[in-house]
């Protein structure tokens, strides 16, 4: 359960002297209630003069997203007694709405008599698990990927990270399971860790996934340095748009470092093996969950 949706409004319509409905209600969710965006559910009730309306759907921005099923509502009998089947005119819809807008307003709407009948308006939040708080900083754990053990390289990205002003970090050297493990004392002092995995980069990158524990996961491969303010501006950036995956550096050219959720990670499964690139397919799946394109933010050219 990755992403999540908070209700900031309930709106039912109030119904007409001149309307064929004779009420309606949307009972769940109520404001403040926070679902899964994946199977977002609401229930209520709908009844026309001549029974249960025929059918009841959600929509957004015109389309439907998906239509309910009717269930039993005993106490409707007593409020409508004069309507015939009114006991079956409970409703419960649930649809997927991760791929909504941040913001989103979704309409509920039944059909009488063909004809389409809004009855109600529900405004949403969209955002990934893990929200971050501005006044707390996120633990970031970066990683860095040293396929080919260059010491100079990875001493250039250790010294990029080291100037950094985050103030909650790890970092994981993810190399090969044929390499001899590394003892180095100055590592352990510095909250460094090797991770070795498996052969390939993919493999190994979720490898080192697997051993950290940040909430914020950064990928960079051994020689690349960080701007100065990375961190602080990727952050920003994920904090002022809660319901992006990731921040990106680069285009569908090619990845430069990316910053990724890990509720998104987890969502998105990790990298996929196999693959020519799998930083960029990654990203581009990313990129279907909100992910954010800022080419040079974490790396700056020539970094």
């Amino acid at each position: 359960m990755g992403q999540l949706v908070e209700v900031l409004a309930v709106d039912v319509d109030e119904v007409g002297e001149d309307s064929v409905l004779v009420g309606a209600n949307v009972d769940s969710p109520t404001v403040g209630r926070r679902l899964a965006a994946s199977g977002f559910e609401v229930s209520g009730w709908a009844l026309a003069a001549s029974g249960r309306p025929e059918a009841v759907e959600i929509a957004l921005d015109g389309e439907a997203l998906g239509q309910g099923i009717w269930h039993p509502r005993e106490d409707l009998a007593a409020a409508f007694p004069e309507i015939a089947g009114a006991t079956e005119a409970g409703f419960e819809v649930a649809v997927d709405v991760s791929r909504a807008p941040e913001r989103a307003e979704l309409e509920v709407a039944v059909e009488v008599e063909e004809a389409r009948l809004p009855i109600a308006r529900l405004q949403l939040r969209r955002y990934w698990r893990g929200e971050l708080d501005p006044a707390r900083p996120p633990l970031v754990s970066l990683a860095i990927l040293d396929e080919a053990y260059d010491e100079e390289a990875l001493a250039q990205t250790l010294a990029s990270i080291g100037r950094q002003c985050h103030p909650a970090t790890e970092v994981l050297v993810l190399r090969s399971s044929i390499a001899d493990p590394a003892t180095r004392p100055e590592w352990e002092e510095n909250g460094i860790r090797e991770v070795l995995g498996g052969l390939n980069g993919p493999a190994l990158r979720n490898e080192g996934i697997r051993q950290s524990n940040g909430e914020l996961l950064l990928f960079l491969a051994a020689g690349s340095q960080l701007a100065p303010d990375a961190l602080p501006l990727a952050i920003e950036m994920l904090v002022r748009k809660p319901a992006a995956s990731a921040v990106v550096d680069g285009d569908r050219g090619g990845v430069a470092a990316a910053i990724y959720r890990r509720s998104a990670f987890e969502e998105l499964e990790g990298f996929e093996e196999g693959g020519n690139d799998c930083d960029l397919e990654l990203a581009i799946r990313a990129e279907r969950r909100g992910a954010l394109f800022a080419p040079g933010i974490l790396v700056p050219a020539g970094g």
